[in-house]
């Protein structure tokens, strides 16, 4: 690239000057130059150095003294141009790459971080579902237990209520008693004893009927007052087992909303997991494919540049050009120094892919490591059927977000 800015740049003058030049002693420097280049240079750096001090000499091919002064100015022209050009673009492209790959660590960081907060996110509402399940089953179990003690409050009911029914009708019967009346007038002149013993018997069986019914009717209205409170205990557990039911679904509600709010925040993690690696994969893609064969490159053109101006400014001081000269050019190329070394924050790209950053070769993931199960359709659980896993991981990437991906 620069050769042909030198060659460009240095025509005009040359024409002014080939008239006083003599002939050969530029092509005599070239031919050493190129030696020294062809056999102390590699091969690409020295062709293109090469190409810039030969531009000169096939224009210059007459030099005499009184022309080296216009030659002079000319190579300082020259050495300009390369330094504000080519020199320049190369400083310019290693910026370049180093702000790329600033931006590509910048933007890995950024999404590492996200990445972070997003598993954290996932294992507080991992969490969060796992402990409103262990509530689930708690009501759920609760409500059970009080359906059964509705069973038994309803069986303790069918007695006292069937005794209830049972001692409304009353009878009292005075069969084992004979009310038969019969005396002799004639003996003792009237009844009066025989209808005395028939009152008396009279009032002995109405004092045993009034006692039979009383007995009856305290039986009656013991059994009313048993099966009233039967009643009212089936009553209360009826309401009992209505709020633990509703207690129950209220906690399966909450758990439902618990379990979507869980999947959504897992789908979160897994997302950014797949975007963070994406951004790992650039910046390696960047090393490899961009920044690794620009920086060879451009190691390359800069110490032929340098190189070229070095040769050029011994050509304008009449150095003597031999292996000598060469080797003190190529010892002054110091591209570290006058370009800078990219960095490739190699360091901070392998502290975003370790630990809780993810490695993004991970092929499962685990959040609290817990998950529920329940065996049973809803509507017809039992908390028998209630399970709970342990140690729980899941395939990365995850299955159950290819809908929402």
């Amino acid at each position: 690239m620069f050769s042909k800015i030198v060659a460009v740049l240095l025509a005009p003058s040359v024409v002014a000057v080939r008239r006083d030049f003599k002939a050969g002693a530029s092509s005599s420097a070239v031919d050493r130059i190129s030696a020294l280049m062809q056999e102390h240079m590699d091969e690409s750096s020295a062709n293109q150095a090469l190409q810039t001090i030969r531009s000169i000499a096939e224009q210059n091919q007459d030099i005499t003294p009184g022309a080296m002064e216009g030659l002079s100015e000319t190579i300082d022209k020259v050495v300009g141009e390369i330094q504000s050009g080519v020199d320049a673009k190369i400083k310019a492209a290693q910026q370049s790459d180093q702000s790329s790959i600033n931006s590509l660590i910048g933007a890995l960081t950024e999404s590492a971080a996200e990445l972070v907060e997003d598993k954290s996110a996932a294992d507080t509402a991992d969490q969060t579902w796992n402990d409103c399940m262990v509530l689930e089953k708690r009501d759920l179990t609760a409500w059970e237990k009080e359906q059964t003690n509705l069973k038994g409050a309803r069986s303790n009911q069918i007695m006292p209520c069937q005794q209830e029914v049972d001692t409304e009708p009353y009878e009292w019967h005075a069969s084992t008693h004979t009310f038969d009346f019969s005396c002799d007038i004639s003996a003792a002149g009237n009844c009066d004893e025989q209808l005395q013993k028939l009152e008396t018997l009279m009032t002995e069986m109405q004092t045993k009927a009034q006692g039979s019914m009383d007995t009856a009717v305290s039986t009656h209205k013991s059994w009313t007052g048993k099966c009233n409170d039967a009643k009212n205990a089936v009553s209360a557990q009826s309401t009992v087992v209505d709020t633990a039911s509703n207690t129950y679904t209220n906690q399966r509600q909450q758990c439902s909303n618990d379990l979507e709010d869980r999947q959504l925040k897992m789908c979160q993690f897994n997302s950014q997991f797949k975007v963070k690696c994406a951004k790992a994969a650039s910046y390696q893609q960047e090393l490899t494919d961009l920044f690794t064969p620009n920086e060879e490159s451009r190691r390359k053109e800069w110490s032929s540049s340098q190189i070229t101006q070095c040769m050029l400014l011994g050509v304008k001081q009449q150095d003597a050009l031999d292996a000598e000269a060469l080797t003190a050019c190529q010892g002054k190329v110091n591209y570290d120094d006058s370009v800078g070394q990219v960095d490739p924050l190699t360091a901070t790209y392998e502290k975003l892919m370790i630990g809780a950053n993810f490695m993004c070769t991970e092929t499962d993931v685990q959040f609290t490591g817990s998950e529920w199960a329940v065996a049973s359709e809803v509507g017809s659980e039992k908390s028998t059927d209630y399970s709970k896993a342990k140690n729980v991981k899941y395939a990365l990437p995850m299955a159950s977000c290819a809908a929402t991906a």
